[in-house]
């Protein structure tokens, strides 16, 4: 797994590479002062995943009941930054967690520190490989409304997603 990471739009935590990296999100950790920390991470089944193109819903338990977002949307059209991209993606999804680099890797979003964006990002990955597999047995289903009201329930989410009408 390759990682480099921005914890904040001025410093470099980890990785080698151009400020450019840094630079690219300053705007997201401006406008956006909740978010703590983005990496850019290759993985084999989130960068499967940014191969297809396709938004990848998320239907795994373990990273659904720790975010209210339910879809890791790509971004295609490389003429845009992944900086204002993701800022895009913030007006209709403001718990945004991740979006997909089209054929490339994964843009994943914190707002705990990395070392929750650390945890977070295995969920992402084990979650992208059981829909990968599941997808090759008939297909993955969506979560029933209840099965959504017991995972926010666990994390503490579910008051916010009923005051949004998402259950």
């Amino acid at each position: 797994m390759a990682v480099a990471a921005a914890a904040t739009a001025r410093e470099v935590l980890s990785g080698t590479g151009s400020a450019g990296f840094v630079t690219g999100y300053a705007e997201v950790f401006r406008r956006h002062p909740e978010i703590t920390s983005i990496v850019h991470v290759h993985t084999p089944w989130l960068g499967g995943w940014a191969q297809t193109h396709r938004t990848l819903r998320i239907k795994y338990a373990a990273s659904q009941r720790l975010t209210l977002s339910r879809d890791i949307p790509p971004h295609i059209d490389r003429s845009q930054s992944p900086g204002n991209f993701i800022l895009d993606r913030l007006v209709d999804d403001p718990d945004l967690v991740a979006t997909f680099e089209a054929n490339g890797g994964v843009n994943v979003i914190g707002r705990d520190g990395l070392l929750e964006l650390a945890k977070f990002v295995v969920l992402l990955e084990e979650g992208a490989q059981y829909q990968a597999l599941g997808e090759l047995v008939g297909g993955t289903v969506d979560f029933d409304k209840t099965n959504l009201v017991a995972q926010w329930g666990r994390s503490g989410l579910l008051d916010e997603a009923r005051r949004r009408g998402l259950v």
